[in-house]
């Protein structure tokens, strides 16, 4: 993982460390108020602050490189075919956007908008509040995004991952999701099977898988201020951060 690159925590490029341990190397510095990462198979971490460009550097180590024309952009992630980055991008003038664009740059391209949005591209999202982290689920390939609304909410719509584009119309999978205080991102994750973990608004949340019918299947009894859940590659094991008495988050 990666200094705050870590499944329960906001991504801030810095260090990385072997999962099982060992002297962290650091790989290089960023400023800038953090809004997402992925690490591409190549060993290339890309990362996003808030109205920057992308930014790419590799994981062994060496000097950040832009991924220009994606200002602003956040919350990328790598589709399977380790090439190519989605991201949410739009401001409050133009609206948000889910964009696409090559790990070896080039144009970016506006893969769905919500109907309000002045970005050029297919309008498909539906006229919804702004778009946080999206995410890819090869099974059934949909793209899964949070909605910064208050309370947040999760949907999910079809995707071709290999020609960029979105089909048919958004599905609503949840409400009431907790997210971040400061237009940050919202609370879910989507193991590669097609679960769902999220947390709710309130501060006596309870750990749930979600599956694709819309089932919630609790994880444990525990019910605590969960924040940020993460799922482990292999999907069996969830990260949470849980907020403590004082506000700070306990780890």
């Amino acid at each position: 993982v990666c200094n705050d690159l870590k499944p329960i925590g906001r991504p801030r490029l810095g260090v990385v460390v072997a999962a099982a341990g060992g002297v962290p190397l650091r790989i290089c510095n960023t400023t800038g108020v953090s809004m997402g990462a992925t690490w591409a198979p190549d060993d290339t971490i890309v990362w996003a602050s808030r109205g920057a460009d992308l930014m790419k550097v590799s994981a062994a180590g060496g000097v950040p490189q832009p991924l220009g024309g994606t200002r602003p952009a956040s919350w990328p992630e790598i589709l399977p075919d380790g090439k190519t980055i989605l991201f949410t991008t739009g401001t409050a003038g133009e609206g948000s956007a889910i964009g696409a664009i090559s790990l070896a740059g080039g144009p970016k391209r506006i893969v769905a908008r919500t109907t309000g949005s002045a970005l050029q591209g297919p309008a498909v999202l539906g006229a919804d509040p702004g778009i946080a982290q999206v995410r890819f689920v090869q099974n059934g390939n949909y793209l899964v995004y949070g909605q910064s609304q208050n309370p947040g909410g999760v949907r999910a719509i079809r995707f071709d991952p290999s020609a960029l584009t979105a089909q048919g119309s958004p599905l609503s999978l949840l409400d009431s999701v907790d997210r971040a205080s400061n237009a940050g991102g919202v609370y879910f994750a989507v193991a590669r099977s097609g679960l769902l973990v999220y947390a709710s608004t309130g501060d006596h949340h309870q750990l749930v898988w979600v599956d694709r019918g819309g089932t919630p299947t609790p994880i444990s009894s525990d019910r605590a201020a969960f924040r940020a859940p993460r799922l482990s590659p292999d999907g069996t094991r969830v990260a949470v951060a849980i907020a403590g008495a004082s506000g700070e988050e306990a780890r």
